[in-house]
């Protein structure tokens, strides 16, 4: 299976955490400021990558939730398509005009079984 450079990047990152709108971001540029707009070329890159990744059910979407006292966070699934994902994330770039600041209300991601399976063949 073809992965882009992105792909493998957000991917491998999701294997070690739940990842973020403006993790996946950071991955294609480090250098990112949280108090200027993001480059349209980064966030057509993150979308385009998520959108692979999710149609080849390699990561999920989901929310964050705090989990009691403890306060570990548990990954809910949304359970909605990669085009139902890309619409929320796009509605959200409308609503908050993606602030990075912004990003942790929208969707975190997370590697499915068959993602981490893949990992072995980067």
């Amino acid at each position: 299976m073809f992965l882009s450079n992105t792909e493998k990047k957000i991917l491998l990152e999701c294997e070690d955490d739940y990842v973020s709108l403006w993790n996946a971001m950071k991955l294609i540029n480090r250098n990112l400021p949280t108090d200027a707009p993001i480059p349209e070329w980064i966030i057509s890159e993150t979308l385009n990558s998520l959108y692979n990744l999710l149609s080849k059910k390699l990561i999920t979407a989901g929310k964050l939730e705090s989990k009691s006292k403890d306060k570990k966070n548990q990954f809910i699934d949304l359970q909605l398509s990669p085009d139902e994902i890309i619409s929320l994330i796009k509605e959200a770039k409308e609503e908050f005009n993606f602030s990075p600041l912004n990003y942790g209300f929208v969707c975190w991601f997370h590697i499915t079984k068959t993602g981490r399976e893949s990992i072995l063949n980067i």
